[in-house]
């Protein structure tokens, strides 16, 4: 099964966005929300949303995050529960509202992607990676690929990742490509892909994303990474993967 292991909570609507795209049935989908971040799964406002349109078919809390369809002790637990019990075509991993940062290279709660992504592939799943990244903020730690992602994609984690990327095709790929192959990513199975025309979809759906307090129009290339996260996890469900364009850099 395909697990989408997300760095930020705010991702999760662009997850699912990507998945249902061109599908001809209803998927499953389960939630599960870790405990780096707000504990209380009623905070988040997103998950609300979403389960109210009938996108989200199991909520699963972790370790010290309460408040899910169901508890679990511990990421694979929460892994396990939440493919056996409503057997979904999708489980996307991430923190609940909020993150902590310090700006060193350690000091962030989204670290945990490393293990999640390392749990993933150690119980026979296929690890999906959504990198964070922005053009939009203006710090220059998070410019194109952040360093978190580059901290725990290039260096920290086991597991051997599929990542998607969004299929642009200006400035933004260049500063991408020097990035990734500066910080080891090449080890990873890289693709890019075309996303949905978010704009549109999250209008229609009425999604008022934020990230860092910027909205899609302000900080697009954030909100669509998430989107080719989630079709490349569509295209796992389908087998398709020897032929989706492997990333070129």
């Amino acid at each position: 099964i395909p697990v989408v292991a997300a760095p930020l909570h705010s991702m999760l609507p662009g997850v699912i966005l990507g998945f249902r795209q061109v599908l001809n049935f209803q998927p499953k989908i389960a939630y599960v929300m870790t405990d780096a971040a707000a504990l209380p799964l009623a905070l988040s406002d997103l998950v609300r949303q979403l389960q109210q349109r009938g996108w989200l078919d199991l909520t699963v809390t972790a370790g010290q995050a309460f408040g899910g369809d169901l508890e679990a002790v511990n990421i694979y637990s929460a892994l396990a529960a939440a493919k056996a019990v409503t057997q979904a075509e999708v489980i996307i991993v991430a923190m609940g509202p909020g993150i902590v940062g310090t700006g060193t290279k350690y000091g962030f709660s989204g670290i945990e992607q490393a293990y999640i992504l390392e749990a993933v592939q150690r119980l026979g799943g296929r690890p999906v990676a959504i990198p964070r990244i922005s053009f939009a903020d203006p710090r220059a730690r998070h410019r194109g690929l952040s360093h978190h992602s580059r901290t725990v994609l290039g260096e920290l984690t086991f597991a051997t990742a599929l990542i998607a990327l969004p299929d642009w095709e200006d400035e933004r790929m260049e500063i991408l490509t020097r990035q990734i192959k500066e910080s080891g990513l090449t080890r990873h199975h890289l693709y890019q892909l075309k996303v949905p025309a978010l704009p549109v979809l999250m209008d229609a759906y009425d999604l008022p994303l934020k990230t860092m307090g910027r909205s899609y129009h302000e900080d697009p290339a954030f909100f669509e990474t998430p989107a080719a996260a989630g079709v490349l996890a569509n295209c796992l469900l389908g087998g398709e993967l020897d032929n989706l364009p492997r990333w070129n850099g």
